[in-house]
């Protein structure tokens, strides 16, 4: 399967702050420059007729909160829809497992299966729900506790997020990981498994967020 994600998948908003905020405060996400990286790799004994595959989306929609103590809430949803797969400049940017090219024409063919009834279920389920707090914040570095909602499936997580924060933006940053088992997405797999994907998928992200200026 490819991911969700998930993400995010997730995705994943998260907040904040070595400091008080003078008074509270909401953050919006850029899409221009936030990212939600899924990466979903293969298995079996014919792995080498397969391909590892990178899911992007930027399609982030969502808001941060964030109160006077520098404590954040956070919700956020991201259309299973958006997701861009096997784009040539995101699998160069994932690494020696990702080096070779995919054909658009399999790439929309691995779409079309993630976004099936048998995974995403995209018709039924158009949107990947995120929402949560931060309840520690150490040296930049917030553990996010996280509830994601995949289908019909919720589950929640912690995410370590490391914090780049600025006057008007804030910016997180992290990895984790999923089990599509635990979303109740059976991975995709042929000839009894000899051609699969691995239940377990990463997912990395950079949310830029811009403080709202109500006017």
């Amino acid at each position: 399967m490819k991911a969700v994600i998930t993400l995010p998948l997730l995705f994943l908003l998260s907040p904040i702050i070595n400091a008080a905020y003078a008074e509270n405060a909401t953050y919006l996400p850029d899409k221009q420059m936030s990212y939600v990286h899924i990466l979903v790799y293969k298995e079996g004994f014919l792995k080498a007729l397969g391909h590892n595959h990178v899911i992007h989306t930027g399609q982030i929609n969502g808001k941060l909160e964030v109160n006077k103590k520098g404590h954040g809430q956070f919700s956020a949803s991201i259309p299973v829809a958006s997701f861009v797969v096997d784009n040539p400049a995101d699998r160069i940017l994932s690494g020696n497992n990702f080096e070779n090219e995919i054909d658009a024409e399999s790439a929309q063919a691995t779409k079309n299966n993630m976004l099936g009834d048998r995974m995403l279920h995209a018709k039924t389920f158009p949107i990947i729900h995120i929402q949560g707090m931060i309840n520690t914040i150490t040296n930049k570095t917030a553990l996010a506790k996280v509830e994601i909602k995949i289908r019909n499936t919720t589950r929640n997580i912690s995410i370590p997020v490391s914090i780049v924060t600025g006057k008007q933006q804030l910016i997180m940053s992290g990895r984790f990981s999923i089990n599509q088992t635990d979303f109740n997405i059976k991975p995709f797999s042929l000839m009894g498994g000899a051609l699969a994907v691995q239940n377990k998928v990463s997912i990395r992200f950079e949310i830029v967020l811009n403080k709202h200026m109500i006017k």
